[in-house]
């Protein structure tokens, strides 16, 4: 069941047969996202999800569930049914968004020689890998699918939420049913997708890449290497979707106030009201402290209408090929549609694992805030500074 509404309102036409390619687009160089250049997409009615063409430089692949085995959509059990593309489930559950595009192709250079070897997301923050607490937050707010927008050398993510039933009979031979409780994530009601970014072109290629995937629905993205509140306790997912739902945007996205010092780091918004919920009129990528429109910065949460993919094919890439998310959203804003900010509540602020400074700074935080281990390592903590 998709969602529609009417051509050329707030979010703009849904391309509900096919995509106008832009004319005054210059050719780039071959890689993913190019796969959908002028390519005409069927209804969703005559194009069933299990059709869908996936891009063709590397194929989705649906992980088997540890219990249900091979999906192949929705339960074939009518008391548990659910339309997983629409808002309607037997179950009662309701939630608009459902499907999540979470890059993770990055190469990590900034946290080398740690990530020579390993994706960053993989590193751990306390207990838990970086992308674990994305993929519990994102699965906390309602979303069923998942797609990883994978590069080289990223097999450890899938090898994550992937079943072990190997660790698992050696835990349970052993009797160590604390440790099988770490474990408790693989039961996430979420299925997973991974396909691949075969040339490092930028983020808004890495949501390209996603495309087939989303077909005419509604999708969030989060990033891989940001984690939104301590412990995943956020809700700010949810809160954009409902903010998408009721003014009818085509984006929403999720911000922060940082310092002066900090805009540089980030995409800052524009917005046209002081409140919690506001329209953006304008967006400035890592701008200085003199041309930042304001202090709020994007932190790696959005939700989007699937026009944006139109949006992102119209951008030219910058000097480094990369083709930049945040130029398709400012075209959504010169072209008239509605573009909303969703400001983070108090204990929501973003951990963005970018550098060393960073990632030490996380993972003490969330080590301290950890109920098995956080009093002694705090204990620790206070006499070696004492020490110093």
């Amino acid at each position: 069941m998709s969602i529609q509404w009417p051509a050329g309102d707030a979010r703009g036409n849904l391309r509900s047969t096919h995509s106008t390619p832009n004319p005054n687009s210059e050719p780039r160089p071959s890689g993913c996202a190019d796969q959908f250049q002028n390519r005409q997409r069927p209804t969703q009615s005559a194009y069933p999800r299990s059709k869908q063409k996936r891009c063709r430089c590397q194929p989705v692949r649906p992980r088997a569930h540890p219990r249900k085995g091979p999906w192949n959509g929705p339960s074939a059990n009518p008391t548990r049914a659910t339309w997983y593309r629409g808002r309607t489930s037997l179950e009662g559950d309701y939630t608009l968004i459902k499907n999540a595009i979470v890059p993770v192709a990055g190469l990590g250079t900034r946290l080398l020689p740690a990530t020579k070897s390993q994706p960053k997301e993989m590193l751990p923050v306390a207990k838990k890998p970086i992308v674990q607490y994305v993929v519990e937050e994102l699965a906390g707010s309602g979303v069923q699918e998942i797609l990883f927008v994978t590069g080289r050398g990223k097999a450890s993510i899938e090898n994550h939420f992937d079943h072990d039933p190997n660790l698992l009979a050696s835990l349970n031979a052993a009797a160590k049913a604390d440790l099988i409780d770490e474990l408790d994530f693989e039961n996430l009601k979420t299925h997973f997708l991974y396909t691949r970014q075969s040339v490092q072109r930028g983020l808004g290629d890495a949501i390209l890449c996603g495309d087939p995937f989303v077909g005419h629905d509604p999708f969030t993205v989060a990033l891989g290497d940001s984690i939104v509140g301590l412990q995943e306790r956020s809700t700010i997912c949810a809160r954009m979707s409902d903010v998408y739902d009721q003014h009818q945007a085509a984006a929403v996205i999720a911000v922060e106030p940082v310092s002066d010092e900090h805009v540089s780091l980030y995409g800052v918004v524009k917005p046209d009201s002081e409140s919690d919920v506001f329209s953006i009129s304008d967006l400035v990528e890592k701008p200085t402290p003199e041309e930042a429109p304001s202090n709020l910065a994007i932190v790696g949460r959005y939700v989007f209408a699937p026009v944006i993919f139109d949006m992102l094919r119209r951008v030219k890439p910058d000097k480094h090929g990369e083709i930049g998310l945040t130029e398709a959203i400012r075209i959504l804003c010169e072209t008239g549609r509605r573009v909303m900010g969703v400001k983070l509540r108090p204990g929501e602020h973003r951990y963005d694992i970018g550098n060393y400074q960073s990632y030490f700074e996380t993972f003490v935080e969330f080590a301290l805030a950890d109920p098995q281990y956080g009093a002694k390592f705090r204990e620790r903590l206070i006499k070696m500074l004492a020490i110093e």
